[in-house]
């Protein structure tokens, strides 16, 4: 009997022993300061029905605006990521550029706006949307030509973005002079 109950206490010891720490913390996705209810409730919607219809390009679209909206450009990034390049309409390249310039990642986002702005050229869009994806070409642009990391140079960057953003009003005249 003694050797049984040694047996079964050894085990009970090596279990509580071996049982992982509670170490785990359990967060939200995305911080409650940043999204109020109805955008969380509008997310879970919104991927609901995604997930029954990954085709649906508005419906990514509308998440993508809301993650780009939460400060999650990679999530919006992964739910544009099913559409086929050749067949995305113009706001879709719309938010991929403008997440990959909040990522800082320049190269992308020029990518995206030329790929954009030729949907616009081929099959016409809103005169916002080619507005937007210009707006946001030319920062991009302006650290690629100056060969600037930003999050290296932070300074530089914000200059260079600084100076281009401060020439981009309507009707400002153009580096050939004319309006």
């Amino acid at each position: 009997m003694n050797r049984a109950f040694d047996l079964i206490a050894v085990v009970c010891v090596a279990v509580v022993v071996l049982l992982p720490k509670a170490s785990v913390d359990a967060r939200p996705a995305v911080q409650a300061d940043k999204v109020d209810a109805s955008d969380a409730t509008r997310m879970a919607e919104l991927e609901e029905s995604l997930a029954r219809n990954a085709a649906n390009e508005a419906v990514a679209m509308e998440l993508a605006q809301l993650y780009l909206r939460t400060e999650r450009p990679d999530w919006a990034l992964v739910t544009l990521s099913g559409f086929d390049a050749a067949t995305a309409s113009a706001r879709t390249w719309l938010l991929r550029a403008t997440a990959h310039a909040e990522r800082l990642e320049a190269a992308l986002a020029v990518a995206a706006t030329k790929s954009g702005l030729a949907v616009c050229n081929g099959h016409g869009c809103p005169s916002d949307v080619s507005a937007r994806l210009q707006l946001i070409a030319g920062p991009m642009q302006a650290l690629l030509d100056e060969n600037i990391d930003p999050k290296a140079e932070p300074q530089r960057a914000k200059e260079a973005v600084g100076k281009v953003l401060h020439s981009t009003r309507p009707g400002a005249v153009g580096t050939d002079g004319k309006k």
